[in-house]
């Protein structure tokens, strides 16, 4: 990114501000017994547009935009001075972050080592466009770990995640900092005397493979839940299928790399549980040194709280998930509930309760993905038609409801497969207290049209009154519902 290019950005700074309501004509403010009231109406193209805005709130949002304005151009003001300063050679686009750092590399054994990080400038990070940035700016790590009678000296692109002991020699385990976020991959490296030699995945100890290093950020802020699951090593428990972990352990399983592995969560979980009873991985029990004074003080109280409540969750899900294979517990619940209205015949309406059906949330961590297949579109719809009191389980939008010889029928929305733009119509007969699919030459076709669920922009549009009217010259009527 060129100067010339960060000033483009300056220019680019929106200068209008936007006075009243968006017509050209503004309607006029009243003030009677000292009250401003706001104005009635706006006209434009012929027709009256309401104004929501009274001067005083007008008068605000021109001074809210106006600040923001000032905001942003003090900080292209600054980001011009960063700029300018890293140019000319006064300040560097990286600076290094050196601490202790503390592994443990078998269980209640923790080595201490100088970890020295050189990272991206945060304060440039903050105030720069990532475009700013110059390409084959990488980072690096460098660690400095005494280990019997050695002083073990490496440093490479890796991030380290994992450095363990097997059989009195070190471990580690690196993620991949040199590549694009496309392409990014583990290294593995065994201690040999005073230094780390990369091996290839197959001669890593298999029971040692387990993330116990870079759970907190740049701040120090430690992500206790990832702690957690690289110590319980759970493959059932929440967001395990995302961790590093369980990312190393399909690398080992499958021989692919890190940006290879494209596998879904009950995919992964199958490798995972494969792995634990194979290789039975030694589990560590704090992973985070606590020490007396700073950011890690007080740790061990709040893992213990941590991982009783991670245990109690568990052990919630698991007991739905028995209920369910019992068959005394739904996949689904009962979510928001509202009646609608559909005019099945001309001037009769019919009214039935659509109540929106959401995934158990323990249930959906604690069984495979495939069972909830259209979650996010899936109904209960209750209708009482004729002395029958009719329970309907659908998936995707109920868009037309209507009777023919005293029947009902319906057509269905289904976002075949839960992928958008793989939508198809179903269709329905009423038989008895329940709906079934029919084939679409079996439907009714003079009230084949829609008559429910339609969007605001679609109301606002004239689509109702298209549909209403079947009006096939209008414009808009090819792309209707009733059309398709």
């Amino acid at each position: 990114m060129t100067v010339k290019r960060l000033l483009l950005y300056v220019m680019l700074i929106p200068i209008t501000i936007s006075l009243g309501c968006d017509n050209k004509d503004n309607g006029t403010e009243s003030v009677q017994n000292g009250e401003t009231k706001k104005a009635e109406s706006d006209v434009t193209d012929g027709k009256i547009q309401p104004c929501e805005e009274t001067f005083q709130e007008i008068g605000d949002r021109v001074l809210r935009e106006a600040n923001e304005i000032i905001q942003q151009s003090e900080q292209y003001k600054a980001a011009l001075k960063i700029l300018k300063e890293v140019k000319s050679g006064k300040r560097q686009w990286t600076v290094q972050i050196k601490w202790v750092e503390y592994a443990e590399i078998s269980p209640d054994e923790f080595l201490a080592f100088e970890q020295c990080d050189t990272v991206l400038d945060p304060e440039l990070a903050h105030s720069l466009h990532p475009d700013m940035f110059p390409d084959d700016l990488d980072g690096s790590s460098e660690v400095i770990i005494p280990w019997k009678e050695n002083r073990i000296h490496w440093k490479g692109v890796d991030v380290p995640i994992s450095l363990r002991v097997y059989q009195d020699t070190l471990y580690m385990i690196g993620f991949d900092r040199e590549t694009d976020r496309q392409n990014w991959r583990f290294r593995f490296y065994r201690q040999e005397e005073n230094e780390f030699r990369e091996i290839v995945p197959d001669e890593y100890p298999k029971s040692i493979a387990t993330q116990n290093l870079w759970f907190s950020d740049i701040h120090k802020n430690i992500n206790i839940n990832g702690v957690i699951l690289a110590i319980n090593l759970n493959p059932k428990a929440s967001w395990f299928d995302d961790s590093l972990t369980a990312m190393i352990w399909c690398q080992l399983m499958t021989g692919k790399e890190y940006h290879e592995i494209s596998l879904d969560r009950d995919a992964i979980r199958k490798i995972c549980e494969e792995y634990i009873a194979e290789y039975k991985p030694i589990k560590l029990t704090k992973i985070i040194y606590e020490q007396e004074s700073g950011d890690t003080k007080g740790f061990n109280d709040k893992l213990k709280q941590k991982m009783e409540e991670a245990k109690a969750t568990q052990e919630r899900i698991e007991k739905k998930v028995a209920e369910y294979k019992a068959g005394k517990r739904n996949l689904f619940v009962h979510g928001k509930e509202k009646v609608e209205y559909a005019e099945i015949r001309p001037r009769e309406f019919l009214a039935f309760k659509s109540i929106k059906l959401l995934p158990d949330s323990d249930l959906a961590t604690g069984l495979p993905k495939g069972l909830f297949k259209g979650w996010n579109g899936k109904f209960e719809i209750v209708i009482l038609w004729k002395g029958n009191e009719i329970h309907w389980e659908v998936i995707g939008g109920l868009k037309s409801l209507r009777v023919h010889d005293d029947t009902l029928y319906a057509i269905i929305l289904d976002p075949e497969n839960d992928e958008r733009f793989k939508f198809r119509l179903r269709y329905y007969k009423q038989v008895g207290n329940q709906f079934k699919e029919i084939k679409p030459d079996e439907y009714p076709k003079t009230i084949a049209t829609q008559n429910l669920r339609f969007t605001k922009w679609q109301i606002e549009g004239g689509t109702v009154d298209v549909e209403i009217n079947m009006d096939t010259d209008s414009f808009q009527f090819p792309r209707s519902l009733t059309a398709t």
